[in-house]
């Protein structure tokens, strides 16, 4: 890593490419006339990484053009614990849905 790297100073939010377009535009106003975005969202971002809404039209636009994904993801829920037995039911119980169906496909012929 170079040792003027200071993506350690901004939230853990921020995208590494804002950050380098940043750097490249030399400051907040600059950077917001550039990627064509309010001075609000990129500052807001910047200093304390706070995303812009993903609800409207516009705040997704904004969401892109500060290299953010047009709309935020939901955090992935751990899967729950099964407990002694659970797997054999599980497999018993598909077992017996297909048979039901294949019963159902035979009446009908």
């Amino acid at each position: 890593m170079p040792v003027n790297d200071h993506r350690n100073d901004y939230p853990e939010n921020v995208p590494s490419r804002l950050i380098d377009a940043l750097c490249e535009a030399g400051s907040e106003r600059e950077l917001s006339r550039r990627r064509g975005v309010n001075i609000l969202y990129v500052s807001q971002l910047i200093g304390k990484g706070v995303e812009p809404t993903d609800q409207t039209a516009k705040g997704q636009a904004a969401r892109v053009k500060l290299f953010l994904p047009r709309t935020k993801r939901a955090p992935r829920e751990p899967k729950p614990e099964e407990w002694f037995g659970q797997k054999n039911i599980k497999r018993a119980i598909r077992a017996m849905v297909k048979d039901t169906k294949r019963s159902i496909l035979r009446r009908h012929e």
